[in-house]
């Protein structure tokens, strides 16, 4: 992959390298989401044990994958780009990515397991893509180092993008020198003081970009010498134990029958599913709404500045956003639970982390406090509609209606 040789390659770099790791948050979640989660789901005591810890697993590797979306944002921020939260709905379509960077939603079965430890996979790794993902499009992504417009290269693993991302910033310090190259304010940047996040800091020198680049990679391929403890490695375990399970019952299902590729709106392509049914379709309204609006929060959030008015109420957007988080994973579970769609009997709904092309637009200017509160009444009353019905929301319609204040 070529490193680039201005600013703006290398924005476009990091605006890919955020919108890989969004994406890949999505789906570790949606995954998530289709596990089963107790004996009454035809699991026994053992199993029902081993899916709680994979579940949690799931988790934390796409909290991880957040985390790297934040520092790839605090880079481009501390060379004077903006955070990048935008993004193309699921499917995603060949030629945004990769030909091998395939990213959908669908259950965590074998074949999708295959398709996470591909993804996260070091170069010198063997491991093959899962066989639902083998048939996708073969095409290169190739540009020329010497043009001034931006352009997406290839690469054959995530890794490779940031080992890119490392030796462009070592390029341009080098050529631009170190103060003329991070001209961002650290303030805009997301920081420990926001999310509790471990390996979340701010970026100011070469010395701290390069220590961000090479914690991600470590987090999720692993070094030549160690892989413990990656991504790659934590996906292999669990494939290893589902094995296991496997053998001692061939019957074994760890996962909920839910839609691949879920859709809101009838479908243009095959092979998709689009959510119609109720309660589901109403529930998926109003959980995309809520991962949309935790979008807005957090780029809202590098608006502010260390101001003390400022200061109060970027811990406000903090705590909006975690209530957001967890009213997301709550849908997420419900949804996931419920039928799709008649025409698809026996498959059932999933979030689909939908957003439209107004909303991503505007996930750079929408930021005016009025706004965010309008929508965080709307919300919450829909929530508290929903909750007559389905009494598990009703913690979150209160928390929404405290964001609303």
């Amino acid at each position: 992959m070529i490193p680039a040789r201005h600013r703006t390659q290398l924005l476009m770099m990091l605006g890919e390298a955020a919108e890989i790791e969004h994406c890949l948050m999505c789906s570790y979640l949606y995954a998530a989401f289709s596990l089963k989660q107790g004996e009454d789901e035809g699991l026994s005591a053992a199993e029902a044990e081993a899916l709680r810890r994979w579940r949690q697993e799931v988790m934390r590797i796409a909290t991880d994958e957040m985390l790297h979306l934040a520092l790839a944002n605090n880079l481009a921020i501390a060379i004077g780009g903006r955070p990048h939260y935008r993004r193309f709905n699921f499917p995603i379509s060949p030629g945004l990515f990769p030909a091998d960077v395939v990213v959908e939603l669908s259950p965590l079965d074998l074949d999708t397991l295959d398709h996470f430890v591909y993804l996260e996979r070091p170069l010198d790794a063997a491991d093959q893509d899962g066989s639902r993902f083998t048939e996708k499009l073969s095409y290169q992504r190739r540009g020329t180092g010497d043009r001034l417009m931006p352009f997406a290269d290839d690469y054959k693993t995530v890794g490779e993008l940031y080992h890119s991302i490392g030796a462009s910033v070592r390029h341009l310090a080098a050529e631009l020198g170190e103060e003329a190259l991070f001209v961002g304010s650290r303030e805009a940047q997301l920081s420990p003081r926001d999310f509790g996040l471990p390996g979340l800091r701010t970026i100011g020198t070469l010395e701290e970009a390069l220590a961000a680049v090479d914690f991600i990679v470590h987090q999720g391929e692993g070094s030549a010498q160690d892989k413990a403890g990656s991504h790659f490695s934590r996906f292999c375990a669990i494939r290893r134990e589902w094995q296991r399970l496997l053998a001692a019952r061939p019957d074994f299902v760890p996962y909920r029958p839910v839609a691949h590729n879920p859709v809101m709106r009838s479908p243009i392509l095959p092979n998709r599913i689009q959510i119609v049914e109720e309660p589901a379709i109403q529930l998926l309204d109003a959980a995309n709404v809520c991962y949309e609006l935790m979008l807005h929060v957090l780029a809202a959030q590098a608006a502010l500045t260390t101001k003390p008015e400022h200061a109060a109420m970027r811990g406000d957007m903090v705590r909006q956003s975690l209530k957001l988080m967890q009213a997301v994973g709550e849908f997420g579970d419900m949804l996931s639970r419920l039928p799709a769609n008649r025409e698809h009997p026996g498959v059932n709904a999933g979030i689909t982390f939908t957003v439209s092309r107004t909303e991503l637009t505007y996930l750079t200017a929408f930021t005016d406090a009025f706004a965010l509160g309008e929508r965080f009444c709307s919300l919450a009353g829909r929530v508290e509609l929903l909750a007559r019905d389905h009494p598990r929301l009703q913690r979150h319609a209160e928390a929404l209606r405290d964001c609303e204040r």
